[in-house]
């Protein structure tokens, strides 16, 4: 649910921005670029860009976004994500600096691509500082290791019961939660604790 509600939120702006968007449209370009530059020739063809990029975009998360849930690859739902996003804004960026060629717009442009990079930069390494979640037993002790390790000596275990369902998670008390994929300490409905 969460995710169909990212997914619109990402998407549904996007298309609509790129739909009303115009030289008369009331959407302020930073009221810097006045609109007898918005209608010229120039204008006119660099706003229709910027429309057809941000309405491809939306169109883009929308249907990539939903194709993700629909596969099960929650992994790549936060690129189909942010590298239109991303795309759409550089390129929206570089449209408006075309249209208005001033000295302040390269420095707002420029430090828009060095966040936009940091941000990809950060998200690309993420899979690399992950670490695998194994279970391991070493000199009477079981060791679940992972984000959220844990030691459990082995005399201090009294039962194991094999338990093919997860039950019904109330609150995540500590951990994270990324699609299906939940870690952490958690609380079921009935108040009991589940590592």
């Amino acid at each position: 649910m969460i995710d169909t509600i990212i997914i619109l939120l990402m998407s549904l702006p996007l298309i609509v921005l790129g739909s009303t968007i115009g030289p008369d449209s009331s959407i302020n370009f930073g009221s810097r670029i006045s609109k007898a530059k918005l209608k010229s020739e120039e204008g006119l063809k660099r706003l229709r860009r910027i429309k057809i990029a941000l309405i491809l975009a939306g169109s883009f998360i929308l249907v990539g976004g939903f194709a993700c849930l629909a596969f099960h690859w929650e992994d790549y739902q936060l690129v189909v994500i942010l590298i239109p996003e991303i795309a759409a804004i550089v390129y929206m960026l570089l449209q408006l600096y075309k249209i208005e060629k001033k000295g302040k717009s390269i420095l707002v442009l420029m430090l828009s691509i060095i966040v936009i990079l940091g941000v990809l930069l950060l998200i690309g390494t993420l899979p690399i500082t992950a670490t695998d979640n194994n279970t391991t037993i070493r000199n009477d002790t079981l060791f679940i290791e992972g984000a959220y390790a844990k030691e459990i000596p082995i005399a201090s275990i009294t039962q194991v019961d094999s338990n093919a369902s997860v039950p019904d998670i109330g609150v995540r008390t500590n951990g994270m939660s990324l699609g299906e994929i939940n870690v952490g300490h958690f609380q079921t409905k009935e108040g009991k604790d589940v590592l």
